[in-house]
């Protein structure tokens, strides 16, 4: 019966302690934070009061006539004014977050001057309000490097701060910082300026294929918004614009669950050939700043492409181009044939995009020109044939990894033999979005493509694809083959 005692006592105490630890870290945060108008902290014996001010891009968010960003500069003038009433007993110093590393204002004494002083600079209508996600550790570390650097004060730090929840997602460098800081004998207060967390919606991306926008030709945009509140947002309205011009169209969002992003397409005609500035605006909320979104489109009259096709009759430079543009009126893109040679007498600038067909080899000059084009942005797109040459690819184009062609080929094997009882597919589209089009039923063509001839890699070739820097990796290597 003691035994059982003890045992039920120690477990008591354990319990009470692992409850008090917790209670601690609990309170070491939430004690700290305050309302500004329950401050009156400039009491006592001469003491050094340092301001870290969040100057983050969600301290705009808007209410009535205030934001969060004037509400945290009227704390800080509060501060001094309550400062000055003790003339030369205070110091003070500004750290905004964004800069904490550099003092708006250091080791100021507080009196009446200094209140006129700071009352005219952290005017908000003066007074910027960066559009940066920043990092509140960040700024801890900085002040307390700052307030390390002086000995002998009573020193306070007050942090000033809408304290959304992303701050708090590493509570545990939070907590550390503040742990180090208060052992060191700083006295910490967190400042809240916003009354409550309000609904926000962002846009957050506006995207298209503008490489290849033609004047006449739709183009797809793809809108992003961002529903940021722990609700769900509905019937929401995105408006788009040319130039500041709103256009006859919109985009609706129906619904967008609580901290999700929902995506809509929509086509637009850009009838000049010009650059345009695209934007997909939502309506007013708590956070005008991310209410917009811009894309810049530079219009060309038509999208000029050179198609280099070695055989005799352009065969099959006229299957890709019928590919591209067999209505140039609808897609915008012109074409223009050549051969090999005539390559090496055109300017390739002329071109967003180069495509070599069935070509065996290329003169010194054509790679040199063709390297110039790749380095500048130029498009090129390889489609191997009969005719290619293995080993010119490998040495003048792969060139030991520094060439324009992306791997080194080995010797092709014989053609493949056609077996017309074989009803298996020769060509399966990987579920990548560059083969998106290729799948499913919509595309019912692929099944008559049958490869004759298949040009392996170098078998001494590294495969350096496996793990890439993006994290994207593969099972295994999966070379084609014939089926």
């Amino acid at each position: 019966q003691r035994n059982r005692r003890r045992i039920l006592l120690e477990q008591l105490l354990l319990l009470l302690m692992r409850m008090a630890i917790v209670a601690g870290i609990v309170l070491l945060i939430s004690r700290l934070i305050l309302d500004p108008s329950e401050m009156s902290l400039f009491r006592g014996a001469k003491a050094h009061h340092v301001v870290l001010l969040d100057d983050s891009g969600s301290m705009r968010q808007r209410w009535g006539e205030t934001t969060a960003f004037a509400e945290a500069l009227g704390v800080v003038n509060q501060l001094l004014s309550e400062g000055a009433r003790r003339p030369d007993t205070q110091h003070f110093s500004l750290l905004k977050l964004s800069r904490p590393e550099q003092p708006f204002s250091s080791q100021r004494d507080v009196n009446e001057t200094l209140v006129l002083e700071m009352a005219t600079k952290l005017d908000p209508q003066i007074f910027p309000c960066s559009h940066q996600q920043l990092d509140l550790v960040a700024g801890l570390r900085a002040a307390q490097k700052y307030l390390s650097e002086e000995k002998g004060a009573v020193q306070h730090l007050h942090v000033i701060s809408d304290f959304r929840e992303r701050d708090w997602k590493d509570q545990k460098a939070i907590a550390g910082v503040l742990t180090e800081l208060t052992s060191a004998g700083v006295t910490v207060n967190l400042v809240k300026t916003v009354p409550a967390v309000q609904p926000n919606l962002a846009v957050t991306e506006l995207s298209a294929a503008v490489q290849v926008a033609a004047a006449g030709v739709p183009l797809r945009l793809k809108v992003g918004v961002t529903n940021f509140a722990e609700e769900a947002a509905t019937d929401v309205r995105v408006s788009v614009s040319d130039d500041g011009i709103k256009l006859p169209i919109s985009v609706m969002f129906d619904v967008i669950e609580p901290n999700s992003t929902a995506f809509h397409e929509v086509d637009i005609r850009l009838t000049t050939p010009t650059q345009h500035r695209l934007a997909a605006v939502l309506d007013a909320d708590v956070l005008p700043e991310d209410n917009t979104r811009y894309l810049a489109v530079d219009v060309s009259s038509a999208v000029p492409v050179l198609m280099v096709d070695s055989s005799p009759d352009g065969e099959a430079a006229s299957y890709v181009a019928d590919a591209l543009a067999a209505d140039p009126a609808s897609t915008g893109v012109s074409v223009t044939f050549d051969t090999p040679d005539g390559l090496r007498r055109r300017n390739l600038a002329d071109y967003r995009c180069v495509y070599l067909l069935n070509v065996p080899e290329l003169a010194a000059d054509a790679v040199a020109a063709l390297d110039d084009y790749v380095r500048d942005g130029g498009g090129l797109v390889w489609f191997a044939g009969q005719t290619l040459r293995s080993a010119h690819y490998r040495d003048a184009l792969y060139s030991e990894g520094n060439g324009i062609f992306p791997v080194p080929l080995g010797v092709a094997a014989d053609d493949l033999p056609a077996d017309p009882t074989v009803i298996e597919v020769d060509v399966v589209p990987a579920d990548h979005p560059v083969f998106a089009i290729m799948q499913g039923q919509d595309n019912p063509f692929i099944a008559s493509v049958h490869v004759r001839k298949f040009y392996p890699v170098d078998d001494n070739w590294i495969v350096d694809d496996q793990r890439r820097a993006d994290e994207w990796s593969r099972a295994r290597r999966r070379l084609p083959e014939h089926r």
